[in-house]
């Protein structure tokens, strides 16, 4: 919840002045703020239903570097290995390319391009996905 407001800083304390002009008076208004917090909540709730739909097409656990490796993926596609590398320096590069080849390979991501020009997305519906494992909000 705290990424979602600290990427919309802007709208955040807009909603937070409005609503404390008239602080302890008659006249108070939070409305504007309570609606952006609300707002916040249900892309909160989107993001976590995403990266839950996401891992729930897997066959197999992912280990933690691929689950960072995913959720970076998730919050910059497309992105492209060295944006991986960059993101994740503690890990060699050789590593990230073989947990990109795997999550590949899981068809929970969709590689387009050739060498240098090569992309990486989530799969939105990849065919290895488990249909039981849905979940709706």
């Amino acid at each position: 919840f705290e990424r979602v407001i600290e990427s919309n800083k802007g709208e955040y304390y807009r909603a937070l002045m409005v609503g404390q002009q008239n602080r302890y008076k008659d006249n108070e208004m939070i409305s504007t703020w309570v609606f952006y917090f609300i707002k916040s909540l249900i892309k909160a709730t989107e993001e976590l239903n995403a990266r839950y739909k996401t891992y729930s097409k897997l066959k197999t656990a992912l280990n933690k570097r691929q689950k960072k490796v995913l959720d970076f993926i998730r919050d910059n596609e497309p992105v492209q290995v060295g944006d991986v590398d960059k993101a994740l320096p503690e890990y060699s590069r050789n590593t990230l390319k073989k947990d990109l080849a795997y999550l590949v390979d899981e068809k929970v991501l969709i590689k387009t391009g050739d060498r240098k020009g090569t992309r990486y997305h989530i799969s939105t519906y990849p065919s290895g996905f488990r249909s039981d494992s849905n979940i709706s909000w």
